[in-house]
């Protein structure tokens, strides 16, 4: 199956869809590979007394798959656990596909095929037992041919108020850089063309919902920035645990009603006055929209708790 997807390629080193030059080394082309086996699995030969003899050999190994929101599952270990295997696994705990996920160890990406599309394992990458690897999940890969994005946020007003606001700040990035926050009173930034916030919420009494949106031109946003990262802080309420729910929608602004990613998160059980929502991210020269959902003190008149939680994630490798 793979074969006929992968033979323009392969064949005369052009997409087969717009016919543009693209080399096996592509780095688009490997994630679009790894994305095709978790699609259409492989059938390889497999050793099964070899494999059978390991399992019993390392007895009752653990490891231990954590998410940046704080959510993890545990699962066993053996040195010749491939990646794809684990990646299944995570699937069933945490309920996130697997062309969704990147497994990190040690700040390096756990792949799943070397160069020549041998399966790798959890011993090819150096993992002993007792690990903890990273889960960043990935919302959406973002089409190179997208202009005009909206991050479209919306949140469920608390009870017994009748006028309630989630805040929604965009820390912008450079490397570990922080360039300066955007939010509803400064609603842009002169070094930042690109991103501009739509200023204070609108309010939809009837269905008690309230609704932020940043709009990002992904063709003016400074190369240099690689890293915009989305929190919502609670106004009124002592923390984001009262209101009832908040969500995410991401579109083309030409395409309202075209989700290409959203998120709903169930808040209850976080007693924080922020959340480290979500991050425009730049990777290999490719935009994606990661899921963070991260609880973290600071507000709107007090950013610095929230800047030192984000600059700890991007020192630890998961932005």
């Amino acid at each position: 199956m793979t074969e006929c997807a992968t033979a323009s390629v392969k064949n005369s080193k052009k997409c087969s869809q717009c016919g543009n030059t693209v080399t096996e080394d592509n780095e688009i082309y490997k994630e679009y590979l790894e994305t095709l086996d978790f699609l259409f699995p492989p059938e390889e030969e497999v050793d099964e007394s070899a494999y059978q003899a390991e399992c019993a050999a390392i007895g009752s190994g653990k490891i231990y798959v954590t998410t940046i929101s704080g959510e993890s599952v545990t699962l066993s270990y053996y040195p010749l656990k491939k990646i794809f295997d684990i990646k299944k696994e995570v699937e069933n705990g945490l309920r996130t596909p697997p062309e969704k996920q990147r497994l990190l160890y040690r700040n390096k990406e756990l792949k799943v095929r070397n160069e020549d599309r041998k399966m790798l394992t959890l011993k090819d990458h150096n993992v002993p037992p007792e690990s903890k690897l990273h889960l960043i999940i990935v919302l959406c890969a973002v089409p190179d041919e997208l202009e005009k994005a909206v991050f479209d946020f919306y949140w469920g007003l608390p009870h017994g108020r009748s006028r309630d606001f989630l805040d929604v700040s965009v820390f912008v990035y450079s490397g570990t850089s922080n360039l300066g926050v955007i939010y509803y009173r400064n609603r842009r930034l002169d070094f930042c063309p690109g991103v501009e916030h739509s200023g204070p919420a609108d309010m939809y009494y009837i269905r008690r919902e309230g609704r932020h949106q940043v709009n990002v031109n992904l063709r003016t946003v400074p190369h240099h920035v690689d890293k915009l990262v989305f929190t919502l802080s609670a106004w009124a309420s002592a923390n984001i645990s009262e209101y009832p729910y908040y969500r995410l929608d991401f579109h083309d602004v030409n395409f309202p009603d075209q989700q290409l990613c959203s998120d709903q998160v169930d808040v209850h059980h976080r007693a924080y006055k922020s959340m480290i929502m979500c991050c425009l991210s730049k990777k290999n020269g490719r935009w994606e929209v990661i899921d963070m959902k991260k609880g973290s003190d600071g507000f709107t008149r007090n950013y610095y708790p929230l800047k030192r939680e984000i600059e700890a994630l991007i020192r630890n490798g998961l932005l």
